[in-house]
């Protein structure tokens, strides 16, 4: 055997093996990623849409103050903000709603009285956080 300085690679071996594990295997990740993108679609309901939601409408605004009703954009009943839930499987991770109006506000569909205001659309506000995430879960384990 030559002489000179040993490495033990044993240890090296057995956190690749882990990383590769993590890297391959989503699952114990995507509940925290789907908590993260509930979180994303409550701060985007109680801004409005970071302030970028149509006002609701004159027409509207004088109905519900005619029934008592608040002006809040999709928050006066709170149904929906509050029907929000975070769901994953193995390889995926959302944050949804089975309140069935909600259709009516988020779709891509032509729109003649609704206009979008869309607390869903959150991909771009919670990448930073999920990516830390993953960071961390890929890393630390």
């Amino acid at each position: 055997m030559p002489s000179g300085a040993v490495v033990d690679t044993s240890e090296l071996d057995r956190e690749l093996s882990a990383i590769e594990r993590r890297v391959t295997d989503y699952s114990p990740i995507t509940p925290v990623l789907a908590e993260i993108l509930v979180s994303a679609v409550n701060d985007r309901w109680m801004s409005g849409g970071d302030g970028q939601w149509p006002p609701l409408a004159a027409s509207t605004l004088y109905k519900r103050r005619l029934h008592g009703k608040g002006a809040q954009i999709l928050l006066d009943t709170g149904r929906a903000a509050a029907s929000v839930q975070a769901d994953s499987g193995d390889t995926w991770a959302q944050a949804a709603t089975d309140v069935s109006y909600m259709v009516f506000h988020v779709s891509d569909g032509a729109r003649s009285k609704i206009p979008l205001r869309d607390p869903f659309d959150v991909e771009e506000a919670a990448w930073p956080d999920m990516a830390d995430a993953l960071d961390t879960w890929i890393t630390e384990g």
